[in-house]
């Protein structure tokens, strides 16, 4: 395994797992929240990866075999929002953000406006060259996403996506490196 990190934090009881097979270079992680959870699969290869976990019961699981041929910034803002990356992802210079980082709220009713949401990658994803995904995003096993999009919604299995914001162009698809 290696390992190039700071790692840095506030929280309490953080749990943090990364499989001695996984290789992290220039690898940033802070975590300012009680109960965070980090969770890296065998094989990996992350260069730059940076994580920040922001809130308590942030989580970030991140499968096995996932290549990053770039960087990998998330920004989990929120109580208990998480990010989960399938086994066999592709990935280039990906930024996922979990909430607006800023809450807004109904200035008669106090109400919330943009609460904070998930973002769930499956299995064998490729995502190209900076996607931007952010809060609630869904994107299905074996789909390909375009360089360059949006993701702020469900993309189902099987598709390919592209756009600001991403619209599925194909489904049906496979995809090989």
């Amino acid at each position: 395994m290696t390992i190039d990190a700071r790692i840095k934090g506030r929280g309490q009881r953080p749990q943090m797992a990364i499989d001695p097979s996984t290789r992290l270079d220039n690898f940033e992680c802070v975590i300012d929240g009680d109960d965070c959870v980090v969770r890296i699969g065998r094989d990996c290869r992350l260069p730059n990866l940076r994580l920040y976990l922001i809130g308590h019961g942030t989580e970030v699981h991140i499968g096995d075999n996932v290549v990053c041929n770039s960087s990998l910034w998330a920004n989990l803002s929120g109580h208990k929002t998480r990010f989960v990356l399938g086994d066999g992802c592709l990935l280039a210079n990906v930024r996922v953000r979990t909430s607006d980082s800023h809450r807004i709220f109904d200035a008669s009713s106090g109400v919330l406006l943009n609460p904070p949401g998930d973002v769930l990658v499956g299995a064998r994803v490729w995502i190209a060259e900076d996607v931007l995904l952010l809060k609630n995003t869904v994107v299905g096993d074996d789909c390909v996403i375009g360089a360059k999009s949006l993701v702020n919604r469900h993309i189902p299995p099987g598709s390919l996506a592209a756009g600001v914001p991403a619209k599925v162009l194909r489904s049906g698809i496979r995809w090989e490196v």
